[in-house]
């Protein structure tokens, strides 16, 4: 049946019974009335008059006369009961059925007012405490911040991501005007003109990156998507408006960035590999060769040792490329973190042989073995000692520490390794991106031994940060889990300097 019909025939069934309670209530008083005027007539007929028949007519058309005024109001105040009765009766259920088929058609922002303490005001109660959960399960469930508008512009429904984006809480703005969440001030004046924009063309609007203020934040960094909240009938209800962390998002931007360049980067790594072990391979060859046949001749041979030690240096170099673009799964053993970073500090030593750096140690007798992959996180630990001597001109101080955060016998309990340096520190801009692969401030510098720090690291379960700040020197934080739990059966690891 179309709406149109199932309108009309909604109206010809709310008529019929405001027009049937009146009918039925003054049949029931008229009949009876005509009762009593019947039983009262009776009674006058078959008693024996003492008085003239002029006397007795007038007594029995006075009776008649009042009984049908009595009648007539009677069935007066019945009409106009029966109409109230109606009223009270249809009213609250044409309210109802026209509510509950608002929300039906999608306006969850609806809200059902009917009055009393009746069974129907109690169903109007059940529908909104139904509307409202079914509200707050879905705002709960969406991604962002969400704030839904009726159409006198107060504020329906919030969602916790809008409540922790806006800095405003669900309770204290439910009900309020838009303009007492994001107040109409000059830092807002984008908002609200989108928002008119909105209204007065009929259009939404996706994506848009703004800066807004409310009354607990400031300067808020968002990107702000609106669309229209229609009911059934498609007749517009009220708004709804998202809120997305534009900071959150540019970081998951800068993590997909980073993805696709080590992505590329794999493939780039795979081709210099081969192109580049191939001709190591016959330098190699050749080298030999010319330490055999030097036949005493000492200089040959030191040349010979010098490219035979040169290649090995440049094949290492391409392996520990390839293994930040692949990592292996093997090589894990159990070692000292301790222990790891004296035999560090006895390959990054070459960098301090012109330069008065004071070498401060504080190692935790507490520290436990760790399961690592020891020649890896032996690279790790490396480059950021290398770039700490390097960042000391002549003089200063590099200092490494190590400690336990927790219980050391409990597996959750952490390591923390901290190595700072006095050096000229870092400033924001390279901060932000100082683990990137390629990055680099350096003339010579290849913008690889952070990157491959931080993968290290985390595929150790762990996390590396850094503090730093331009002539306060910079101190970088290697938090590594114990993991007791996980050990295998201890065995010999053998020292690795040549790494």
């Amino acid at each position: 049946m179309e709406p149109r019909f199932e309108f009309l025939t909604r109206r010809r069934y709310r008529i019929r019974l405001m027009i049937a309670i009146p009918v039925i209530t003054t049949l029931l008083v008229l009949g009876l009335g005509w009762i009593i005027v019947d039983m009262y007539s009776r009674e006058l007929m078959f008693k024996s008059p003492s008085i003239s028949s002029a006397a007795y007519k007038a007594r029995i058309d006075m009776t008649l006369e009042h009984t049908t005024i009595v009648i007539v109001i009677a069935s007066g105040v019945a009409v106009v009961s029966g109409l109230a009765i109606a009223y009270a009766i249809t009213v609250p259920i044409r309210r109802l059925t026209q509510d509950t088929a608002s929300i039906a058609g999608g306006d969850l922002a609806r809200t059902i007012h009917i009055g009393g303490e009746g069974e129907i005001a109690q169903l109007g109660s059940a529908f909104n405490d139904m509307v409202s959960s079914i509200n707050k399960y879905l705002l709960q469930t969406m991604s962002g911040g969400v704030v839904t508008i009726n159409d006198k512009g107060e504020i329906t429904a919030m969602s916790a991501d809008a409540e922790v984006i806006l800095g405003v809480g669900f309770k204290s703005i439910i009900g309020h005007p838009i303009t007492d969440l994001i107040p109409d001030i000059r830092e807002n004046r984008g908002f609200h003109a989108l928002i008119g924009d909105m209204l007065l063309n009929k259009k939404t609007f996706v994506g848009k990156e703004m800066i807004i203020t409310t009354e607990e934040r400031d300067s808020i960094p968002v990107s702000i998507s609106a669309s229209f909240l229609r009911d059934r009938d498609d007749t517009l209800v009220g708004l709804i408006i998202s809120f997305e962390d534009v900071e959150h998002l540019r970081k998951l931007q800068e993590q997909m960035r980073i993805v696709d360049r080590l992505t590329t980067l794999g493939g780039l790594a795979a081709g210099i590999a081969h192109q580049v072990r191939n001709p190591l391979c016959s330098i190699r060859g050749l080298a030999q060769l010319m330490k055999e046949n030097a036949d005493g001749d000492q200089i040959q041979r030191d040349y010979s040792d010098v490219i035979l030690s040169d290649v090995d240096r440049i094949d290492r170099v391409v392996d520990r490329l390839l293994k930040f673009i692949q990592p292996s799964a093997t090589g894990w053993a159990i070692a000292s973190i301790n222990d790891i970073i004296d035999d560090t500090l006895i390959l990054a030593k070459h960098e301090i042989r012109k330069k008065d750096i004071d070498l401060k140690i504080d190692y935790s007798p507490n520290v436990p073995k760790i399961l690592c992959q020891r020649e890896n996180m032996i690279q790790a630990i490396l480059n950021i000692f290398v770039n700490a001597f390097q960042a000391i001109d002549h003089k200063g101080t590099v200092a490494v520490s190590t400690e336990v955060l927790g219980n050391a016998e409990d597996s959750e309990s952490m390591i923390k390794v901290c190595i700072s340096d006095s050096g000229p520190g870092i400033d924001e801009a390279a901060l932000r991106r100082i683990f990137e692969p390629g990055f680099t401030t350096k003339e010579d510098g290849g913008g690889f031994g952070l990157a491959i720090t931080k993968q290290t690291t985390e595929v150790h379960g762990g996390k590396i940060t850094v503090e730093s700040a331009p002539d306060k020197g910079a101190t970088f934080v290697l938090l590594l889990p114990v993991r007791g739990k996980d050990f295998p059966e201890e065995e010999p690891v053998g020292n690795t300097s040549s790494a």
